[in-house]
């Protein structure tokens, strides 16, 4: 089980969404260059909204970052017991679109 904050889910599974906090905020800044390089320019903004994250060996975090005032993406990132992160795929959304599992890059 884990337990962030009095969270607990079973191993596999993602939890609620949440809203983003410096932790993640964190995970997100790892990635940045990646999330960068993919979307093909630096954006206006880069700010963790919203997350879900799921217990593998290691944590597979789903990030809304906003890139601006109307637009998104949603990031997956893998972050393992040693804290180095991997970015595992992007989809551009809205600003206000939910985290959820997803894999790849679109």
């Amino acid at each position: 089980l884990y337990n962030r904050d009095t969270e607990k889910m079973m191993c596999g599974g993602t939890g609620e969404s949440r809203a983003a906090d410096a932790e993640i905020q964190g995970v997100c800044d790892k990635v940045k260059d990646k999330i960068v390089e993919k979307l093909g320019s630096d954006p206006a903004q880069f700010k963790a909204l919203k997350y879900k994250s799921q217990v593998v060996a290691g944590v597979n975090y789903f990030i809304t970052v906003q890139l601006s005032d109307t637009d998104a993406c949603l990031v997956r990132v893998f972050q393992d017991l040693q804290g180095k992160a991997d970015l595992l795929g992007l989809k551009k959304v809205d600003v206000g679109a939910e985290p959820a599992y997803f894999e790849g890059f679109e």
